[in-house]
């Protein structure tokens, strides 16, 4: 038998056109697209949760922080209320009375190199924490200075806590940054039965989808009286 050559028209099928090639193209370009966007939503969902879940770990570090510093804290002077979104005039802040253990022993008196202040910053969204150095690391001008007794009214007063921040010997650390508001108050300072009471609320942003608000209650655990 003779074998016949394929016609012209079954050649024709054997292949895609062009406008079936340019179809095909054009629909796997819009899978792939969508496959991409897919993709991309998952990673910034993942990216968005992994960084809410960091800024909440770190809201509670730096909440614990404050709690620390205050439930051992000997007395409260001056309480600045500040603002939630740090709009307020006067930011959020609170100077206190440290320890009681200035030259190695308890005293009853304040002094201020035991001092100790907390204090907002709105412009860099830091929580700020002034405390003097080591005695050992002050020199023989420094020593004299934070030796000096600190009355009740010097603690409550804005002009000596500013001057107190600025001392040479006073340092200042971090407590904790993406902190847009702060807000603090204190209770029963001159009560002879109830413990001293810190309220603080310390709000954290990384940006409009991440932010965290950390509120605590602080009672100070060895509160002594009022100061002089």
């Amino acid at each position: 038998m003779t074998s016949q050559a394929p016609s012209r028209s079954s050649i024709r099928r054997s292949g895609f056109t062009l406008i079936e090639l340019l179809i095909s193209m054009l629909i796997s370009a819009v899978v792939l697209a969508a496959l991409s966007a897919v993709t991309l939503a998952v990673g910034q969902s993942w990216m968005d949760d992994d960084g809410a879940e960091q800024l909440q770990v770190k809201s509670w570090q730096v909440a614990n922080r404050v709690h620390h510093y205050l439930a051992e804290a000997k007395y409260i002077g001056l309480v600045n209320a500040g603002s939630l979104n740090g709009s307020a005039s006067t930011p959020g802040g609170i100077c206190f009375w440290g320890v009681d253990n200035w030259g190695g022993s308890a005293d009853g008196k304040p002094q201020t190199g035991e001092m100790a202040v907390i204090s907002h910053n709105p412009t860099t969204g830091t929580l700020w924490l002034y405390q003097p150095i080591p005695a050992s690391s002050m020199n023989a001008a420094d020593l004299t200075s934070a030796a000096a007794v600190v009355s009740y009214s010097q603690m409550c007063d804005p002009i000596w806590v500013s001057s107190f921040e600025s001392q040479p010997f006073v340092s200042s650390a971090a407590l904790g940054t993406a902190v847009t508001g702060a807000t603090f108050s204190a209770e029963w300072l001159a009560s002879t039965t109830q413990r001293p009471v810190v309220e603080s609320t310390l709000v954290f942003s990384n940006g409009p989808q991440q932010s965290a608000t950390r509120y605590d209650t602080i009672t100070l655990r060895s509160p002594t009286t009022q100061p002089n």
